[in-house]
């Protein structure tokens, strides 16, 4: 009798997913985000939950989503998150499991994902191949005693507006140029969810330039940009300080990555911070693939999206 049983989103109880997460903490996860995910992106959700075959606790998670590009439908790319395992189950026999299951999983023929151990990525090399590093992640986080909130009226020429009050097809157009790969439905309804708080900005052309969005943890009463994608820093401060300075929510932390590929994407910051503030940033992980990377511009992430289900 085999030791691990494979179970997919379908058979896993809100009981399970509950213990899972309790066991994850700290994490930001909760149940519905996993409802988010199978929702929008359908049939290239591809989750995965084992569980020892006497227990339904679940000990390893991971899942794969596959965007495929709107320009080119050969370029795909496989995004793989999610992978946990518990402490007490890690070594050697539960990942000849997963990689006997990575074997006979498609979506595991041109993975991108993120390493942030040295054993997790002997893991992943193992399963699919070669792992090609494409960008450094870190994060900064700043108290908000440490952010100038004081910010002058916007004189740029900067037209900031709720997602509402924009076309749904403009923003989509806009985040496929900067990742052009089929998750339209994806941002639409997170950008939806109530502890999102988004700003689009445009020029006097109405053309869009910018997007960002701030996801607030009320437990930690942290507040992470997901993502921030702007023409340029001014555009990407002006959004920021704009949900920050109009938006009714309390918070104590605000938390966003950034990559080693554009400067800018951590030094944006520095003009919101008081004068005695450095700006700052940790590395977290690596991020790469084995075959093909995505074809995504960099230049104007200053934050990415959920890193959970998104390369950028």
């Amino acid at each position: 009798m085999a030791k691990f049983i494979d179970n997919l989103l379908s058979t896993v109880t809100k009981s399970m997913l509950s213990r899972y997460i309790a066991q994850r903490q700290p994490t930001q996860l909760k149940i519905e985000d996993f409802s988010l995910w199978a929702k929008t992106f359908g049939s290239n959700y591809h989750p995965l939950f084992v569980t020892p075959n006497n227990s339904n606790n679940i000990v390893l998670s991971c899942h794969g989503i596959e965007y495929t590009n709107i320009h080119d439908k050969t370029n795909k790319i496989s995004y793989i998150g999610l992978f946990w395992i518990d402490e007490k189950y890690r070594g050697k026999e539960i990942m000849m499991h997963l990689t006997k299951y990575a074997f006979t999983n498609p979506v595991y023929n041109n993975p991108f994902h993120s390493v942030m151990k040295p054993s997790v990525l002997r893991c992943f090399t193992i399963i699919s191949g070669d792992f090609n590093e494409f960008y450094k992640s870190y994060e900064s986080t700043y108290h908000k005693r440490e952010l100038n909130l004081c910010i002058p009226k916007n004189d740029t020429g900067i037209i900031l507006k709720k997602v509402s009050e924009v076309p749904s097809d403009l923003l989509t157009s806009y985040d496929q140029q900067i990742f052009p790969y089929n998750r339209a439905t994806y941002i639409k309804d997170f950008l939806e969810q109530e502890n999102c708080y988004s700003r689009i900005a445009l020029n006097s052309s109405g053309e869009i330039i910018g997007y960002g969005n701030i996801v607030l943890f009320k437990s930690t009463k942290t507040a992470q940009i997901q993502p921030l994608y702007a023409k340029n820093a001014e555009t990407a401060r002006a959004i920021l300080s704009e949900i920050l300075t109009t938006e009714n929510f309390e918070f104590e932390e605000l938390a966003f990555r950034s990559n080693d590929r554009n400067e800018e994407s951590y030094k944006w910051i520095e003009p919101l911070l008081i004068n005695s503030v450095n700006i700052r940033r940790e590395l977290i992980s690596t991020y790469g693939y084995s075959f093909h990377p995505p074809k995504v511009d960099l230049s104007k992430v200053f934050a990415p999206a959920s890193t959970t289900v998104c390369p950028i």
